[in-house]
C-alpha cells in the first residue's frame, strides 16, 4: 500500500541580485559578486506556514551546508540546531516520538515559526532541495562545492 503525503512541504532557493531581486539558482545568470558570500534565502513552507522566507536572506550556501550538517546529525541525534551564517536566527529539529519532528525558526524572541512534520518526508524533501540548490550552485561556481556533494551522497545512502 502506498502511503501518501501527509504534509504539503514547499522548499526553495534563491540568490540575492545586487538589484536586491531574489532569483532561483537555476535561472542566475552570469557569477556572484563574492563566492565567499553568495547571498540569498531558502524559503520553507509546511502545511501553509511560513518558516522561512526571502526576508531572512543571508549567506545561503553557508545556510544550505548547515542544513545538510542537521541533518547528517539528526542520525544519531534526537535534537539538532544551527544558527544562520551572519545573525542569530536559530533553525531547529527535534524529533517529538519515532518519525515526527518540530521544526522550529526562532527568528527573535517575538516570532518564532513552528510546525510538526513526518521525518522522512521533511528530511527527504530536505535533501531534494539542497540538491537542486548545489546542482545550481555548480553551474555558476564550478567545483566550489564538492564537499556538499560528498555529504549529500552519504545523506542519500
Amino acid at each position: 500500500m502506498r502511503r501518501t503525503s501527509m504534509h504539503r512541504i514547499e522548499i526553495a532557493s534563491f540568490l540575492k541580485s545586487s538589484e536586491g531581486a531574489f532569483v532561483p539558482p537555476d535561472q542566475w545568470e552570469g557569477g556572484v559578486e563574492d563566492p565567499d558570500y553568495v547571498e540569498g534565502a531558502v524559503a520553507l513552507t509546511i502545511d501553509g506556514i511560513p518558516l522561512l522566507d526571502t526576508e531572512l536572506w543571508d549567506y545561503v550556501d553557508q545556510l544550505w551546508a548547515y542544513i545538510l550538517t542537521m541533518l547528517t546529525d539528526l542520525r544519531t541525534e534526537w535534537r539538532v540546531r544551527t544558527y544562520f551564517p551572519d545573525q542569530p536566527i536559530e533553525l531547529v529539529l527535534q524529533r517529538t516520538s519515532p518519525g515526527r519532528l518540530y521544526v522550529s525558526a526562532r527568528v527573535d524572541d517575538s516570532d518564532v515559526r513552528n510546525a510538526h512534520v513526518d521525518e522522512a518526508e521533511f528530511t527527504g524533501a530536505l535533501v531534494e532541495a539542497a540538491e537542486a540548490f548545489f546542482t545550481g550552485m555548480e553551474r555558476i561556481l564550478p567545483g566550489a562545492y564538492s564537499t556538499e556533494a560528498r555529504q549529500l551522497a552519504a545523506l542519500r545512502t
